[in-house]
């Protein structure tokens, strides 16, 4: 057959790398398919709840096993009452701390109330901490006495009506409850008998107390106030209560005392200082009371103050006349520049202030001024004089007069402003010595009081702060106030149902990640679009659950004339179903596929056993036939065969016997009870049927059966199992691959490809089989079966 006709093959898709299912760092993230996550969820439903169920379990049994604990809260305030009761006098202790003002007094009160010194000496104050009890509760321990042992020590008690005896001293009567028993290292009584006949009570260790007592601890300050709530949690109510009460009465105790003494260190050392800031004020006053002695006047000062005036006023003096005198300098100049005298600056000159006070000066200023004026009247005009004029050269004549008395006047004002300067400077002259050396003095007396003052302040400053360290120390009170004792201790942890929510929540969350996880790792194919992306195959057929109807009286069915007792033949027993559509579905699409017309031999295979190829192949073979095509239907799987069950015909004759040549295929092959369908079944089992199979025998066979019939339809093993399903693909002209849902994963399949490959198979489609439901449970439909379904109910094929 294939040698009578050209070879058309359809490539196979490319064999995919893993990396080809993995997403590219480039690609943009796929929108979160929702409805696969439930699919996901629902195909691991039994997981979920099995750790749903084990969660809620747990969270349950451990809210009954689990020790109860109670919390026990008091309330303390950082408060500076010292400096309320001294009415700000204290102010000085906190302002003058050490860190600055980044630190804060809050949370070092909480890192002291934290602290293991305070601890230890809560542990010190109440030894019940260091008692550790079995099979009996602490609270019924009183009169507590530690030793000052460090070593651990344990008591066994025996309990009876009459009292409590320790079982070191059998002989020994018993204690009456209430009395104390012990041993060297520490004494104990029990109030009363508890509900067990036998107890241990331990002795730990210091430390080991002081530990558990921080274990145990939480100092939280609120915010955005001065409080700080002290929580203690312990099994029993009282001593939670009780240890949480004196801690923060202990640790109020120790703040005040260390304020009490940090004032009284504090008032030492200003007492101290005091003293010598007092020496010192007096020394200063004695050196200044002194210097006055010396210099015969009540102040140095007051002197040189009056001498400093009278050089001012010299000095004044001196500057009025220096002023004069450049004015008449300038007003000589003046009058000796023959081209501008004559001029208005001349007489604006004149008109200066500072001339007043000389009338001959003054006196001749104003005749020339007139005289200038009359000149300007009569030259001035269309019909002034000419200067040859003797009106004007008569007025001429009274201006040069005038300036020449002016200049001698104006001379011997500056020979007499002269001779005042001259006089001035030697007045200062003589009053410089005397006025270096009263400065001198003034400033000697200046540094004197100046250091009288500083010793007067600082004595003032430290009396103050004397003041506020005997107040401080005389409160005895420190920046700790106790707001509230513990209240009625109360349950910590989560509620019984809390913690059975938790648990349940916890476990789904548990279960839904681990479906996920699991889904992940083991990569299987449950829906259609996942095979179709696998394999490269547009759209390939769902073969949905098949739902068979009751059987009639004697277990068989009688559809289109054919009586059978295997409901897997759907086309014959429920020809109008869903899983019927389907298969025609199949054989609609190899109809229509574009190398269908070159097939003749059709493989049914798939990766491993039990996916239904058998029945695909058997029910594909009725529905060509039933279209009326001549179909020859052929059992390849010489190891397992199930054909000849199907059909209800006898195993031998069959395929290994024509193919070890005993006898002819025309003579083994028997017609079906459906027409247009032979059948071939496999026979007798042969020893090694891979190497029959791959024998010359199994080519011509089908060449020749191709010829009779108009498609042959093979099943053979699977392709995972054996060589069987991979030597007859070699032959045949295309291959069908069956894939059940949820039982195949990708890696499996990729083999299964792998060898289809390797014998250049072409692949003409694949078959998602799904006879447990397995798409549905995915989130997909079964579009045939609800489809025939329907009208099915309404009475319609």
């Amino acid at each position: 057959m294939k040698d009578s006709r050209p070879q058309v093959r359809r490539s196979m898709p490319r064999r995919r790398a893993a990396d080809d299912f993995q997403l590219d760092d480039d690609a943009p993230l796929a929108p979160l398919d929702l409805r696969r996550m439930l699919a996901v969820l629902r195909r691991h439903l039994g997981l979920i709840a099995l750790l749903t169920l084990l969660g809620s379990g747990a969270a349950v049994a451990y809210a009954k096993l689990r020790t109860h604990t109670y919390q026990a809260t008091a309330v303390i305030r950082l408060h500076d009452a010292r400096n309320q009761l001294s009415g700000g006098l204290a102010r000085a202790d906190a302002e003058n701390g050490l860190g600055g003002p980044e630190v804060s007094p809050l949370l070092s009160l909480v890192e002291l109330l934290s602290s293991r010194t305070m601890a230890g000496t809560v542990v010190d104050s109440l030894p019940l901490l260091r008692i550790r009890t079995t099979d009996m509760p602490l609270g019924l321990l009183r009169a507590l006495e530690v030793g000052s042992s460090q070593h651990t020590d344990s008591l066994h008690l025996r309990f009876s009506a009459d009292g409590v005896s320790l079982q070191s001293e059998p002989g020994a009567p018993p204690v009456p409850y209430g009395r104390p028993l012990g041993s060297d290292s520490f004494l104990i009584a029990v109030a009363q008998r508890p509900a067990t006949d036998h107890a241990r009570v331990l002795l730990a260790t210091r430390e080991s107390a002081i530990q558990a007592l921080l274990g145990n601890l939480s100092v939280q300050p609120r915010e955005n106030t001065d409080v700080v709530d002290v929580h203690f949690t312990a099994t029993d109510t009282a001593i939670a209560r009780r240890v949480a009460d004196r801690l923060v009465s202990v640790f109020q105790s120790a703040n005040a005392y260390s304020a009490q003494s940090e004032s009284r260190a504090r008032r030492q050392f200003v007492e101290a200082q005091l003293r010598d800031a007092n020496g010192t004020l007096a020394n200063a006053r004695q050196a200044l009371a002194a210097f006055r002695t010396r210099q015969r006047a009540f102040s140095a000062r007051e002197r040189f103050a009056s001498e400093q005036a009278t050089a001012g006023a010299l000095q004044s003096r001196r500057r009025a006349l220096s002023d004069q005198r450049r004015l008449y300098t300038a007003l000589l100049s003046r009058l000796d520049d023959s081209s501008a005298a004559n001029g208005d600056a001349l007489l604006a000159l004149l008109a200066s202030p500072g001339l007043e006070d000389k009338p001959l000066i003054m006196q001749i200023a104003g005749q020339l001024s007139r005289y200038q004026a009359e000149r300007d009247s009569l030259t001035s005009g269309p019909y002034g004089s000419a200067a040859t004029s003797p009106d004007v050269a008569r007025v001429t004549s009274l201006i040069a007069g005038a300036q020449s008395r002016l200049r001698t006047a104006v001379r011997s004002s500056v020979t007499v402003l002269d001779q005042q300067l001259k006089d001035l400077d030697a007045q200062r002259a003589r009053a410089t010595p005397q006025y270096r050396e009263l400065s001198a003095n003034e400033s000697d007396e200046t540094a004197l009081v100046a250091a009288v003052e500083t010793a007067d302040h600082q004595v003032s400053q430290l009396q103050e702060q004397y003041q506020s360290a005997r107040l401080s120390e005389a409160l005895g009170v420190g920046q700790v106030e106790l707001v509230d004792f513990a209240g009625p201790p109360v349950p910590t942890g989560l509620s019984a149902m809390l913690l059975a929510m938790a648990g349940f929540l916890g476990g789904l969350l548990a279960g839904c990640l681990l479906a996920f996880v699991l889904d992940y790792l083991r990569p299987t194919i449950w829906r259609q679009r996942d095979l179709a992306q696998f394999l490269e195959s547009p759209n390939p057929i769902v073969l949905p659950r098949f739902r068979p109807r009751p059987a009639a009286a004697g277990g068989t069915r009688t559809r289109l004339g054919v009586r059978t007792n295997q409901p897997g033949l759907v086309m014959l027993t429920e020809p109008g179903g869903g899983t019927a559509e389907a298969v025609r579905a199949i054989r609609t699409k190899l109809l229509f596929s574009g190398s269908w017309g070159d097939i003749r031999t059709l493989l049914v295979t798939s990766a491993k056993e039990r996916e239904g190829k058998s029945t695909v192949a058997s029910n594909l073979a009725l529905s060509f036939a039933q279209q009326g095509v001549k179909t020859l239907l052929i059992d390849g799987d010489m190891r397992k065969p199930q054909l000849h069950h199907l059909f209800g015909k006898s195993r031998e004759p069959g395929l290994a016997e024509v193919l070890r040549g005993s006898v002819q295929a025309v003579a083994v092959i028997v017609q079906t009870d459906v027409d247009n369908l032979s059948l071939l079944v496999a026979g007798k089992t042969p020893p090694s049927p891979a190497e029959l199979l791959g024998g010359p025998a199994l080519h011509s066979m089908l060449a020749r059966l191709a010829t009779t019939y108009d498609l042959v339809v093979v099943d053979s093993p699977p392709l995972l199992a054996v060589a069987d399903a991979s030597v007859i693909a070699a032959a045949a002209d295309g291959v069908l691959l069956v894939v059940k849902a949820g039982a195949s994963d990708r890696d499996m399949l990729d083999r299964a490809r792998s060898q289809l490959e390797d014998v250049r198979a072409t692949m003409v489609g694949a078959v998602l089989n799904d006879p447990a439901g397995a798409v549905a449970r995915g989130g997909e439909e079964y579009y045939f079966y609800g489809y025939a379904a329907e009208h099915e109910s309404n009475g319609k094929h």
